[in-house]
C-alpha cells in the first residue's frame, strides 16, 4: 500500500503491483506474459477488509463472493487504486481495482453480521 485516503465512498488505497521478480505469483502465472491472479486480488481485498473494517473474524465471518468481474489483466509494475466500501448493515465489502480511468476488477465479499 502506497497511500490511504478516506472518502465519502469509502477508503481508497494506492497499490503498487510489484515487478515480476518481486512477487512470487508472476513467474508461474503466466510464463512470458505475467498477470496478477484473481485469487491474489481477492486476497488483498480480504486482507485490507480485515485491517480497515474488522471483517473475516469470528464476529463477521466470510460467507461468499458476489458479482466478481475481472475486466482487464493486471500486469507487473502498475500503480492502481483499490477502492473499498464497507456496508455494515448488509455485511458487504465492495471493491474496485482501477487506474483512475479503467476498472481492472470489481465485486463484493459478503460477511455474516451477528
Amino acid at each position: 500500500m502506497q497511500s490511504y485516503e478516506v472518502t465519502e465512498e469509502g477508503v481508497r488505497l494506492g497499490v503498487h503491483v510489484p515487478n515480476t521478480h518481486e512477487l512470487i505469483y508472476f513467474p508461474d502465472h503466466f510464463p512470458g506474459y505475467p498477470i496478477l491472479p484473481g485469487v491474489v486480488q481477492l486476497a488483498w481485498v480480504e486482507y485490507f477488509g480485515k485491517v480497515l473494517f474488522g471483517v473475516g473474524n469470528a464476529d463477521k465471518p466470510f460467507l461468499h463472493l458476489e458479482v466478481i468481474k475481472f475486466l482487464k489483466v493486471i500486469r507487473p509494475g502498475i500503480d492502481l487504486a483499490l477502492m473499498l466500501k464497507w456496508l455494515e448493515p448488509l455485511g458487504e465489502l465492495h471493491f474496485n481495482f482501477s487506474d483512475g480511468s479503467e476498472t481492472y476488477s470489481s465485486g463484493r465479499m459478503i460477511y455474516r453480521i451477528n
